[in-house]
């Protein structure tokens, strides 16, 4: 995911993640990369670092466990809402997989029911690909079947 390049647009897009893993995928603008994995660390939100590459200007990539993570939700929504404050004045851009939206003017619980959105998106992914792993062994256990003693 490109960035606009906008130098006054601080970016924040939240995207389903890789299937059964329990993240999603933050693409952040690079100056608020630190202060956004410290406030991951603050609310108890386990994330990595990813990378994508592709040409033009690039954003920070984490897969943070929200999913799974008890408030995780919650926590990212007061995230969102913190980076709104205290960068007051910056445009501030928040995607989420159905479409960009400006965080500025949205409550807590507002920012956590869009939220709840992509994670209703990634439980679908999760359920996909567990239907592919499930598929993938029986395939696999007949294939066992069929062989012969050795």
């Amino acid at each position: 995911m490109k960035s606009d390049g906008n130098p006054d647009t601080l970016e924040f897009y939240v995207t389903t993640g890789y299937g059964n893993d329990g993240c999603l995928k933050v693409y952040m603008s690079p100056s608020i990369a630190d202060e956004v994995r410290a406030l991951f660390d603050e609310h108890g939100l386990a994330h990595s670092r990813s990378g994508e590459y592709s040409q033009g200007n690039e954003l920070i990539i984490a897969s943070v466990e929200v999913i799974q993570t008890a408030g995780g939700l919650t926590a990212l929504g007061y995230i969102i809402r913190t980076l709104v404050h205290r960068h007051d004045g910056k445009k501030f851009r928040f995607d989420r997989n159905a479409g960009t939206v400006d965080a500025e003017g949205y409550s807590e619980e507002e920012v956590t029911r869009l939220l709840e959105k992509t994670a209703q998106m990634q439980a679908k992914v999760d359920a996909q690909w567990q239907k592919e792993l499930d598929a993938l062994k029986a395939r696999e256990a007949a294939t066992d079947d069929q062989q012969p003693d050795q």
